[in-house]
Formats: C-alpha cells, structure tokens, sequence
C-alpha cells in the first residue's frame, strides 16, 4: 500500500523528488498529456497550458517520448518560447530526432532491470555536454557494469551529470554511495 501511494521518483538525495525538479505536479503532466495525446489537442494548446504554470522549466517524460510523433514539434515550439526543455528517455530508442537545445536525460539499462540488452549504444554517441545519464543500480553487479560504462565511454567528461540512483527499497544509498567514493567516481 506505501508503494502505491508513494509518488514516482528517482529520490537521487534525501527530500528529492521528481515534482519538485520539474516544477509540475505529475497530476499536471498527466492532464497536458492527456489534452496532447488522449485529447488531441493542438501543439498550440498544450504550449499556452504549459505557458499558463508560468515555469521556466518543462522536462516531457513518460511512456518513452521519442515513440510520439507530436513530442518532437512539441519540443521545438517549446523551445522557441524560452522554455528549457528537457526529455527523459529509456535509452533504448534513438534520440538522434531530438531537437538540438533540448537535455536529454537517458537512462542506461543495468543488467539487474533484465533491460540492459535492450540499450541503444549509438545514443552515447549523440550526446551533447549539456545532457545527463542516469544508471539505476539495484546491486554490485550493477554498479560495475555502469563503472564499466561510464568509463568506456569516457560520460564524466562528455556530459552535464552521470547520475547513479539506487533502487528503492532494494539498494541502500549508503551502499552506493560507499562504492562511488571509494573507487572516486565523477558521478
């Protein structure tokens, strides 16, 4: 039942949640999403909603975004309102559509989410140094195989933030935390 109730978030530190770094309630984004894709309703619509919350912000997440068609003019007029726009995606599909300004926070799949051979690796290739990667780690093996990555791809000196997460409930912080430092991780 905690589960249920609890909001989605990576809760990357204490008090952190996802709402709260997008400046938009997921209520919210549920309902724009709803009146782009559900609804239908224009790009010009959607753009005055988002415009309406007043946020200099707007991070399009959900059911990997780079599979909908609109996000990408979505982005673009987003973008040409002044808006920092960010995407977050699963990183098994390419972002090379992308619109060039947009953040793009990927995730690379562990080996733990049974996802991993699902990772698109020509996407490391297309990131920019305002972009972020995310590694969610559920254990050792893990947290290797992202070690691994990080510096096969040299992702410390390439983009904004390499972030390691723990997965709730499975992976203590602490833990993590310990191998970071020990092994003196940019992450």
């Amino acid at each position: 039942d905690a589960i249920i109730r609890k909001a989605p978030s990576a809760d990357l530190w204490p008090g952190q949640t996802d709402e709260s770094e997008v400046g938009f309630s997921y209520a919210e984004v549920d309902r724009i999403l709803f009146r782009l894709v559900d609804k239908r309703r224009s790009i010009d619509e959607v753009v005055a909603r988002v415009d309406a919350y007043g946020c200099p912000m707007v991070e399009i997440t959900g059911v990997e975004p780079p599979l909908q068609p609109d996000v990408y003019p979505l982005m673009r007029r987003l973008l040409a309102t002044g808006k920092t726009v960010l995407i977050e995606t699963g990183g098994h599909r390419s972002i090379a559509d992308v619109p060039e300004g947009v953040i793009r926070v990927m995730d690379i799949k562990c080996p733990g989410s049974g996802e991993s051979a699902k990772n698109d690796w020509e996407n490391l290739h297309r990131l920019t140094a305002r972009d972020q990667v995310k590694f969610v780690i559920a254990t050792r093996a893990d947290y290797e195989y992202a070690r691994q990555v990080v510096a096969r791809y040299a992702l410390a000196g390439r983009v904004t933030a390499v972030l390691f997460s723990p997965v709730h409930g499975v992976l203590d912080a602490r833990t993590l935390a310990d191998w970071v430092l020990e092994d003196s991780l940019p992450v």
